[in-house]
């Protein structure tokens, strides 16, 4: 619900609950040392952080599957899955990631606030996700 764009950067590795937390956010920029260590297989744990939920959102089932049970995702793979909106240069990746969202930030308020809540419509289920999620962990 939040009304604020929301920018993730992935200047190098990012394991698996804070991908979760990426993924919720409205653009993924990453330098080419980003990869998604999906670290949970490691532990035999499940992948959590709501990495189900979105992957099978933004790539289908199979694919989100696929993904789930791999080692890691590369910025170029996750470029090509359209999970990372864009791939910037390491040196200085704070300041390429300012520079590359900058001319999103000069839309008007009412534009970003009312593109945010349409588009935030889709989570509506997320919250009971969530839920689902804790109950297999028995939290």
């Amino acid at each position: 619900g939040y009304h604020k764009l929301v920018i993730a950067g992935l200047g190098s590795t990012m394991v698996t609950p804070f991908m979760g937390v990426a993924l919720v956010a409205d653009m993924r920029l990453a330098s080419p040392l980003g990869v998604f260590s999906l670290a949970h297989r490691k532990y035999g744990l499940h992948p959590s952080g709501a990495i189900p939920f979105f992957l099978t959102h933004y790539l289908g089932h199979s694919k989100a599957i696929e993904i789930q049970l791999s080692d890691k995702i590369s910025a170029e793979e996750s470029f090509r899955l359209g999970l990372v909106n864009q791939i910037l240069p390491a040196e200085n990746f704070t300041r390429n990631c300012i520079r590359y969202i900058q001319p999103y930030l000069d839309n008007y308020r009412s534009t970003l606030s009312m593109t945010k809540r349409l588009n935030n419509f889709k989570h509506r289920w997320l919250q009971e996700y969530l839920d689902h999620e804790s109950s297999l962990m028995n939290l």
